[in-house]
């Protein structure tokens, strides 16, 4: 890749007659299909754009003759913007037309396979020397698995990717499940970390249960960014089962291990009323006295997503507003306070709600805050 280009793969169909070639340019959120070299050219000049255009098409030159044409009347004669706009356009428009002329065929993979109902969800963490850890939670409900059998086996394979399509990881793992026992579990859940330098990935997550002919495909795009140093910040919020105190080296690996905490991470966002759950978030530099010690302040609100018109009038909160608050102030030394507690859902109506965590720190005056989604049944 160029260094002044955007992200771009070429492959060349030959099955057809004369080879018709495909080009994919990165769009943040996967590579799409795009003919317009220009917007992989990641410039701010003439001069540079020219020089990104001719980086592209110098590595395809040998690929498909389109590619050489193109480089050679741009080296034959002297471009201008005006030249360089007509070119890039009729090698759009040429390359668009070879491919309208491919027979069509539709993919029959997908036709008998079930789509198997299941939640991903993504959290960031701050690591050290320039990474981030990123926490992937997912699960299903194990009544939805379709058996005649017993038992039964699901292969859940997760993996990143860079924006270069680089494995960055990939796991891949076979669970064994007995979905008629009286004492199953009601849901299976799985949490996976990993620590990454900052820069941009995809997560993609495939659960394959074979014998029930049932599958779960999810991809996210993220971006891991630097956190701010020596200025209050935050993590993501998560859901979390259960979290235990223990000694990390001998915690289960499939746990999240924060803190010497041990934390089972609940990927769903739909909660029963009755349901107690913990939330688990992160703390980072707070401002310390000539003590060393850290003054905050904390505060917890759910409320409703603002609404608007007839439907302003279905306050789940009954007579208590839009919101439940609740705030208290807390001193500490650490570098990282890792925080958690247990919520009380029981008071609410069911309906979708925002919990909003907001930690100021009274030293150095700033607030800042972090925020999750949830339902409630």
């Amino acid at each position: 890749m160029n260094a002044n280009a955007t992200p771009i793969t070429s492959w060349v169909y030959h099955r057809y007659g004369a080879p018709v070639n495909f080009d994919f340019i990165d769009a943040g959120f996967g590579y799409r299909l795009n003919s317009n070299l220009r917007e992989a050219a990641r410039t701010f000049s003439a001069a540079t754009e020219m020089q990104a255009v001719r980086g592209i098409l110098e590595r395809r030159r040998d690929l498909h003759f389109s590619y050489a044409r193109l480089l050679m009347e741009l080296d034959t004669n002297i471009p201008d913007p005006l030249q360089l706009d007509r070119a890039l356009s009729a090698y759009r428009i040429e390359t668009a037309n070879h491919q309208a002329r491919l027979p069509r065929t539709a993919s029959e993979v997908f036709t008998r396979v079930e789509e198997l109902a299941c939640t991903l969800a993504l959290a960031q963490f701050q690591s050290d020397a320039g990474k981030t850890v990123l926490l992937a939670m997912y699960g299903f409900n194990l009544a939805e698995l379709k058996q005649k059998a017993d038992s039964t086996q699901v292969q859940i394979v997760s993996a990143i990717r860079d924006t270069t399509l680089a494995w960055r990881a990939r796991r891949d793992t076979t669970f064994n499940f007995f979905p008629r026992l009286h004492e199953r579990p009601e849901r299976f859940m799985a949490a996976e970390t990993y620590h990454l330098p900052l820069n941009k990935y995809y997560f993609l997550l495939d659960i394959n249960h074979v014998a029930g002919r049932q599958r779960a495909l999810r991809d996210f795009a993220l971006t891991l960014g630097k956190y701010p140093t020596g200025v209050l910040h935050l993590s993501s919020i998560i859901f979390a089962a259960e979290i235990n105190a223990t000694n990390d080296t001998l915690a289960n690996p499939d746990l999240f291990r924060r803190h010497h905490l041990a934390i089972t991470p609940y990927p769903f966002p739909a909660l029963k009323r009755e349901q107690r759950m913990l939330i688990y978030f992160e703390i980072y530099d707070l401002q310390r006295d000539a003590n060393g010690e850290a003054f905050y302040e904390l505060q917890y609100e759910i409320k409703a997503p603002e609404k608007k018109g007839l439907l302003a009038s279905l306050n789940p909160f009954g007579k208590s507003g839009g919101s439940i608050s609740v705030a208290e102030t807390r001193r500490g030394s650490a570098a990282t306070e890792p925080t958690y507690l247990q919520l009380d859902f029981s008071q609410l109506r069911g309906g979708t709600y925002d919990l909003i965590v907001r930690v100021t720190d009274k030293l150095a005056k700033i607030t800042k805050e972090s925020k999750l989604q949830f339902e409630l049944e």
